[in-house]
């Protein structure tokens, strides 16, 4: 990883994370589960992280970008992200609604441009790991 890619990995890092905290701050909601998360489990949360931003971005974002403009490839990478989500709702019966399927949808698509506008995973798996942190606030 290059000093560019840090930077945008950090700086995707902080902006969505930044984000999520206002969220939490002026939406009035409680935040206290990633206070009480402990490091295992803030550990294996980047893992999967990792793991599904080098299957979407990095193989088969990658891939579609063989066979179609960037932005397509982009959002049907977007969208199979979105879609592996559901199942896992369903499971355990997580209430969802639409604010929900778009929040998951648009990190997908800004994982998405980050991957191909840096040329690296490491910001949309920072970025990613943002979202996820800031969603346990």
């Amino acid at each position: 990883m290059n000093r560019g890619q840090a930077a945008a990995a950090c700086i995707a890092f902080v902006s969505i994370f930044a984000g999520n905290v206002l969220r939490v701050r002026f939406g009035g909601l409680p935040a206290d589960q990633l206070a009480v998360a402990t490091p295992s489990v803030l550990v294996w949360s980047l893992i999967g992280v990792f793991v599904e931003e080098l299957v979407f971005r990095g193989v088969v974002q990658t891939r579609l970008a063989e066979h179609c403009a960037a932005p397509l490839a982009i959002t049907l990478a977007a969208a199979l992200f979105l879609s592996i989500h559901v199942p896992g709702w369903t499971i355990l019966a997580i209430p969802t609604d639409a604010r929900t399927v778009l929040s998951v949808f648009l990190i997908g698509m800004i994982c998405g441009g980050l991957r191909y506008w840096s040329g690296s995973l490491w910001p949309a798996v920072a970025a990613h790991w943002a979202n996820n942190l800031g969603a346990m606030l």
